[in-house]
């Protein structure tokens, strides 16, 4: 795995994490944007949400971040630089997320991101609708009294 721990977002990372997240949703087959519009719309985002952001570093560059909607138990964001994609940094944002939310979270993804959903599928996230081109998902932790 390379990276380090989630660290808190700070606004000045703002650019940053937009621009990894443009490019993690393109990588991903997601519609294409031609212009810079759709990261600006991204940092709008970014700024608005009342997510709590982590984000991870590689040395001085951000290589993937998280997004929780906390109030509503809800992961709104998981996205890894392409360049570091399949090297264990979703799974531990993953984990990081579980950790954070211990009581389980709700997720969607594209129904057509099948990278994303082999991922969740594989980490013990429920798939448990798809509609209107989304694949809705839930994790909830065992019981250790069911296993």
């Amino acid at each position: 795995m390379t990276g380090g721990e989630p660290e808190p977002y700070r606004s000045a990372d703002a650019g940053e994490v937009a621009e990894l997240w443009y490019r993690s949703w393109l990588s991903a087959g997601s519609p294409r944007c031609t212009d810079a519009v759709r990261v600006a719309a991204f940092e709008r985002r970014l700024r608005d949400e009342s997510w709590t952001i982590s984000i991870v570093r590689e040395g001085p560059s951000i290589i993937a971040f998280l997004a929780l909607d906390r109030g509503r138990g809800i992961l709104a964001q998981l996205f890894v630089a392409p360049s570091h994609q399949s090297r264990g940094m979703g799974r531990q944002l993953l984990d990081f997320a579980k950790a954070q939310l211990p009581g389980g979270f709700s997720l969607r993804t594209d129904e057509g991101n099948s990278g994303s959903r082999r991922f969740y599928e594989r980490h013990d996230v429920a798939l448990q609708r798809v509609d209107d081109g989304r694949a809705y998902y839930c994790w909830r932790p065992v019981d250790p009294a069911e296993r």
